[in-house]
């Protein structure tokens, strides 16, 4: 009965014991450990750029620079490896002005 005062007690207090503690950090480690898993899986996702035939010249007007997928710094959200500016792959979409 007295254990229960105990809970009670620090329940009405705010006080943490050491097991919600310690479940709080292993939530938190999980966490971080999920997010930093998401990021690996979207970096290996991207496509190899024989699969959608990535070429460094440009098809006509289109370009790298000039598609939605393009990053900048020679690199893209769906194809792996380095990409120019001035290169076209079939995935090319364009960027939307304004």
């Amino acid at each position: 009965m007295e254990q229960r005062n105990e809970k009670a007690q620090r329940a009405r207090t705010g006080a943490l014991s050491r097991r919600s503690l310690l479940r709080a950090a292993a939530l938190l480690a999980a966490g971080a450990l999920g997010t930093g898993a998401a990021r690996a899986s979207r970096a290996e996702a991207r496509l190899p750029q024989d699969q959608v035939s990535y070429q460094n010249a440009p098809k006509g007007d289109k370009r790298c620079k000039d598609c939605v997928n393009f990053e900048g710094q020679n690199s893209c959200r769906v194809v792996a490896g380095t990409i120019s500016p001035d290169g076209w792959c079939r995935l090319w979409n364009a960027r939307r002005l304004g």
